[in-house]
């Protein structure tokens, strides 16, 4: 009996071994990558309830960021890590791109939105993860750049043109370094995403109403040294990721996107409506941009085979793609990103359950949010003005000479009495409106600068947003 019991388990044994060599490992599959990703969701909403912000001070220096069209706010939370506040009306449609681009690996620099009280007035926005050690490529060469970190800029391209992301100026990419100490391509700033969707082009010199012409991207100049034969791109791999996109679940891309392209359709309203010169042809309802958003999902083998193509035969050279799909290996290596994610948000809500909780206090500063859009919309405006009128000759200039044309331009159109005159009573007229002593300051303080760039004592292009700490 025991030789027969011994017999049974032998056999069972050897089944068992037989099942794990005959019958591989269950590979992660795209549902295990939304559960995941879903539970990376809940997590980071998680967090940024629980955190509190305050203004960050170091060394007695208050530090912002003047990147952009004005300053931002450089908060710490409770676990005194940094963070950069930007006020936003329309936080839903930056934090659904930003999901979008770490639902698909990217992984951009954590941001949430929020709501702050500010000068006593509850302020909305985001706040996104300030990164220590990145730096902009603005200062980098790109033929500097290894192939791995290239291959991030590819990947970047074609999420940019999937979501219409087309502010593609250097000074929204980072590099930084990740957990392992390589360098890793960030992409931050998705203010102008899904706008201009059908008006935009998969072409090597496109470039948006608002820049002073193609010498202003950063792709323009990505595209020009691969003619010249100073950096190699290996489209093969970029072109597993692009079908693997093409592929994804529309419900659940869909899903991620649905407050973003209702915010997006609002914009257009408003932009269609004050900048009809310029924005005369965007899409308006959100079932349109749905429906265009979709369109190119699916065709993104096709726009990017097409692109590829042109850009390497130009430079005499044949485009031919590997059909082998690899989209496990991208699966599995976002789903193992995720994962290891969703560890390190659930460390940071462990760590904050055991320090003190704080009140969200009220945060000071002299600032004026209402000035400064009048200030952003004057340059705004005229920068539009200006692409429209002159960017028959921005292939014959270099982007210095453009950009002290445009310096110009802005100068004798804001010395003009009519505009001088509107934007003095405009700030005089929010002045009078607030009860706010701070922002009194700021709005003190932008009309005695207005009056030193009308008599040539400062440059138009140095006035930048007025930030100030108030001290307790």
């Amino acid at each position: 009996m025991k030789n027969y019991i011994s017999k049974i388990k032998i056999l069972f044994f050897f089944n068992i071994i037989g099942y794990i060599i005959i019958c591989p490992k269950r590979g992660i599959t795209i549902q295990d990558l939304i559960r995941a990703y879903r539970e990376n969701i809940k997590l980071e909403k998680e967090l940024i309830n629980q955190l509190t912000f305050r203004l960050a001070i170091d060394n007695e220096q208050f530090t912002t960021v003047e990147k952009g069209w004005g300053h931002k706010l450089i908060l710490k939370d409770d676990l005194d890590e940094l963070w950069i506040f930007k006020e936003n009306e329309n936080a839903e449609k930056i934090v659904g791109i930003y999901h979008l681009y770490k639902l698909f690996g990217m992984f951009p620099p954590y941001t949430f939105k929020i709501i702050l009280p500010i000068n006593g007035l509850m302020v909305k926005g985001t706040v996104q993860k300030f990164i220590r050690d990145a730096n902009t490529l603005e200062n980098h060469f790109l033929n500097a750049l290894s192939q791995n970190e290239l291959q991030q800029l590819l990947c970047i391209h074609v999420l940019d043109w999937l979501t219409s992301n087309c502010d593609t100026v250097a000074g929204n990419f980072l590099i930084s370094f990740d957990d392992r100490d390589q360098k890793k391509i960030l992409r931050i700033d998705y203010d102008s995403a899904l706008v201009m969707l059908g008006q935009d082009k998969l072409t090597e010199d496109y470039y948006p109403p608002w820049l002073l012409g193609p010498q202003e991207t950063l792709y323009y100049w990505i595209w020009k040294d691969l003619k010249k034969n100073k950096i190699k791109l290996n489209f093969n791999e970029t072109w597993q990721f692009v079908n693997f996109i093409a592929e994804f679940p529309d419900d659940f891309f869909c899903e991620i996107l649905d407050d973003a392209i209702l915010i997006a359709s609002r914009e257009a309203q408003f932009l269609k409506t004050q900048f009809k010169e310029f924005y005369g042809n965007l899409f308006e309802t959100p079932t349109e941009f749905k429906k265009a958003i979709i369109m190119r999902k699916h065709k993104l083998p096709e726009d990017f085979r097409v692109f590829y193509s042109n850009l390497l035969q130009k430079n005499g050279r044949i485009f031919s793609l590997s059909e082998t799909k690899n989209r496990l290996s991208i699966i599995e290596k976002i789903y193992k990103q995720i994962k290891e994610d969703n560890k390190n948000l659930k460390n940071k809500i462990k760590n904050l359950s055991k320090i003190n909780k704080r009140k969200q206090e009220d945060i000071k500063i002299i600032s004026s949010h209402r000035a400064w859009k009048i200030i952003y919309w004057f340059q705004a405006i005229h920068r539009l003005k200006f692409v429209q009128e002159n960017k028959d000759i921005f292939e014959n200039l270099d982007f210095l000479s453009i950009q002290q044309r445009f310096k110009i331009y802005l100068k004798k159109n804001f010395c003009s009495p009519e505009i001088f005159e509107y934007l003095i009573k405009s700030l005089k007229e929010i002045y009078r409106k607030t009860h706010n002593k701070n922002e009194k300051k700021a709005i003190i303080m932008y009309m005695s600068n207005f009056y030193r760039i009308k008599k040539g004592a400062l440059e138009l292009d140095s006035i930048r947003r007025i930030i100030i700490p108030v001290a307790d």
